[in-house]
């Protein structure tokens, strides 16, 4: 971590074959990352943030069935995001943000269901945000600002009772926000400024008693504050 280190990942990593965990965090590496770490099978934490990687996520990351962490976040990646990577049944963090990723959220990230941190800030996403994501019940900490989603906020997502911090902030979503966000108890910011939001704050926001931040900024949302956010 945090050398000079410069060039490609060579594909020959892939005969470190009892490597647990392999970091080259905050170098200048360039190139794309190879396919062939998919053949790192006890691999369970992976950090190659903050280099300059180009080119998609390998899909055969997907048979990195022990990984824990990934931490691909501020590089040029981009592409889709693999919807092989709800293989991952142990995987407690993901770190996808300050890249080019494009295209959809998948609703089958949804089995991920041992994760909780969820980044995919700062991409270029677009669509709807899947329902099926409320299936990750243990998430902490879900980013998804700075994207292009579109749509609603889906109701289901009161069902992340575990949720501690929740930004939308920087897309652009419409409609109500849901009721259901009452039942995130747990949740200490919340920020859901600069989208196309419209209607009333819930009273039923009143029930984050631990919120700390509510950034609800530059929508067209109306009425009155609840009294119940006083509480």
């Amino acid at each position: 971590d945090n050398n000079v280190i410069k060039g490609t990942l060579p594909s020959e990593i892939a005969a470190m074959s009892r490597v647990h965990i392999f970091s080259v965090t905050d170098n200048s590496i360039t190139g794309t990352l190879p396919t062939e770490v998919g053949l790192m099978t006890t691999l369970q934490n992976l950090f190659v943030d903050s280099n300059h990687f180009t080119g998609s996520l390998p899909t055969e990351f997907g048979q990195l069935s022990a990984l824990r962490i990934l931490e691909a976040y501020n590089n040029r990646l981009g592409g889709t995001l693999p919807v092989e990577l709800a293989n991952f049944a142990d995987l407690s963090s993901l770190s996808l943000g300050a890249n080019a990723f494009t295209g959809t959220l998948p609703t089958e990230w949804g089995e991920m269901t041992a994760i909780q941190e969820l980044f995919v800030h700062t991409n270029q996403l677009n669509g709807t945000i899947p329902s099926e994501i409320s299936a990750m019940r243990d998430l902490i900490t879900l980013a998804m600002y700075t994207n292009g989603l579109t749509g609603t906020l889906p109701s289901s997502i009161g069902l992340m009772t575990g949720l501690n911090a929740f930004s939308v902030k920087e897309n652009m979503l419409l409609g109500t926000l849901p009721i259901e966000l009452g039942q995130l108890t747990a949740l200490t910011m919340l920020d859901v400024s600069t989208n196309s939001l419209t209607g009333t704050l819930p009273t039923e926001l009143g029930q984050m008693t631990v919120l700390e931040i509510l950034n609800v900024t530059n929508n067209m949302l109306n009425g009155t504050l609840p009294k119940e956010l006083g509480r």
